[in-house]
């Protein structure tokens, strides 16, 4: 028998075992606050277990797959740690979906159960083979007694075991499914931990969904250090500044555009002066909005960069370069790579690929575990253009796909984005190729005004000859009223290629 070295092993319970070590310490220490609704760690520790009892005794274990659907969000984090321990592969959903897209999200994860604190009523169109765990406020206050052994499936696994399933945002079609293991979990936990500096003194307000990556990433780390989880709906700048008054966030994440707007309230900097790290996530920063944000309120905003393939994989910790994303976090490599597959050297534009512990090696589907490889010999590609400087920070260009090409010259959008950003006319806007009469591609811009300002399309294309050379000017600018965007809050470029071209 081959003897397994135990310092290879991970206990999927590690989140789990976390939570346990500050609930015991510190147990009425308050771990998730979302609008009137406190939760302490001890409540919180025995609402894992009552979830975890519950879903042993009705067979969740390795091998079964069970998607979490909570609307509020203790429910949502505890069924997450509890269904983690179980060994069962999981995956978060947004409970805002309509009933078409419900029954897509059955069809391509298949799951043998579901942990809801919703009706079962509210599941009517779904298969009837699914077996239900419904989350009751009982779990909250007094231990639930169940037939089933303490002992009974206890998971000992490998780092790489498979235990979470992510969904891509789908800001650029449709979502594709993510395995990713217990080990690149933990690891993503700790390391965004340790560039935050984050410890049971800090208040983190996610504003993005809780079952998104971005947010994951930061909850996870909060449970793993015993802070306090302030969990806000919405992108709305007043609801942030009043949450970050009221409880003293410290730490912050967001959208670019969430904090352009904080960055035009009144008396910010008196109600956000406990704040000490914003991060911006999901779409590129720009200089002018991390400029404003910290004009406003005297807090420097800075860049995460991450994605469902791996996570997040840098934080931003310089002020003095808003643009960029930022280093490496512990544990991550970053690459940039040619058409070649050659390493390019610093300043040199390319794709950034990303190594770190037990990354994910491909897309998942139910019929085949892992439809195509991920994996390569520089880790995972993004499918975004960046490069490094001399100090090894990271600057993001744009995604390959979006990348325009005028008669044989690339435009970067992001470039021009950021030039009509300039012109303090706009709210915001978005660059996307368009086909001529024949069908080579032009530059074409959707942008919203601010309410100020009366423009015209001219103005803007003036403005543009200023600053851009003639192939990368707009030859179309759509106004709107606003950019529709997926729940993440990225733009959803794929609608208006679909809705223009």
């Amino acid at each position: 028998m081959t003897k397994v070295d135990d310092r290879n092993l991970i206990s999927i319970v590690a989140f789990y075992d976390r939570l346990k070590l500050h609930a015991e310490a510190t147990p009425n220490r308050s771990a998730i606050i979302e609008k009137d609704t406190v939760t302490s760690y001890s409540e919180l520790l025995l609402l894992v277990e009552n979830i975890q009892r519950e879903m042993r005794g009705v067979g969740v274990n390795q091998g079964k797959r069970i998607l979490i659907y909570c609307r509020e969000a203790r429910y949502f984090i505890a069924a997450m740690i509890a269904a983690m321990e179980t060994g069962a592969l999981v995956l978060p959903a947004a409970v805002d979906l309509k009933p078409f897209e419900r029954r897509k999200l059955i069809d391509l994860f298949g799951p043998h159960y579901v942990c809801t604190d919703l009706n079962e009523s509210y599941f009517v169109e779904w298969d009837k083979k699914i077996h239900f765990l419904t989350i009751s406020g009982q779990m909250v206050t007094k231990p639930i007694v169940h037939n089933v052994s303490e002992n009974t499936n206890i998971p000992i696994q490998f780092p790489e075991t498979f235990s979470l399933i992510h969904l891509t945002s789908g800001s650029s079609g449709t979502p594709k499914a993510i395995a990713r293991a217990i080990g690149n979990l933990v690891d993503e936990a700790q390391s965004v931990a340790l560039r935050t500096d984050m410890g049971p003194a800090d208040n983190v307000l996610c504003t993005s969904p809780l079952h998104h990556s971005y947010a994951c990433a930061f909850w996870r780390a909060a449970i793993y250090t015993g802070a306090l989880i302030i969990v806000s709906k919405g992108f709305s700048p007043k609801q942030f500044v009043d949450i970050c008054s009221e409880y003293k966030t410290t730490i912050a994440i967001g959208v670019p555009y969430l904090y352009m707007g904080i960055s035009r309230s009144e008396n910010a900097e008196q109600q956000l002066k406990s704040l000490r790290l914003a991060y911006a996530g999901g779409v590129k920063l720009t200089e002018e909005t991390a400029h404003a944000f910290h004009k406003s309120t005297n807090v420097h905003l800075l860049q995460e960069y991450g994605l469902s393939e791996g996570g997040v994989v840098s934080l931003n910790d310089n002020p003095l370069k808003p643009e960029s994303a930022g280093k490496p976090l512990p544990g991550v490599k970053i690459s940039i790579v040619d058409e070649t597959g050659a390493i390019l050297p610093r300043g040199q534009i390319g794709e950034v690929y990303i190594a770190r512990a037990y990354a994910p090696s491909g897309y998942w589907s139910l019929a085949e575990e892992l439809a195509c490889v991920l994996a390569t010999p520089f880790g995972v590609p993004t499918g975004d253009l960046g490069w490094l400087d001399e100090e090894g920070y990271l600057y993001l260009a744009q995604r390959k796909k979006w990348i325009i090409n005028v008669a044989g010259n690339k435009v970067d959008p992001s470039e021009v984005e950021d030039v009509l950003m300039q012109s303090g006319w706009l709210e915001e806007c978005l660059v996307l190729p368009k086909k001529d009469d024949g069908r080579n591609e032009v530059v074409q811009a959707f942008v919203v005004t601010r309410k100020s300002e009366i423009i015209s399309e001219d103005d803007l294309i003036k403005y543009c000859r200023q600053h851009l050379v003639a192939y990368k000017i707009p030859k179309l600018i759509n106004f709107i009223n606003k950019l529709q965007r997926t729940e993440s809050g990225k733009i959803m470029r794929s609608y208006y290629l679909s809705e223009m071209n």
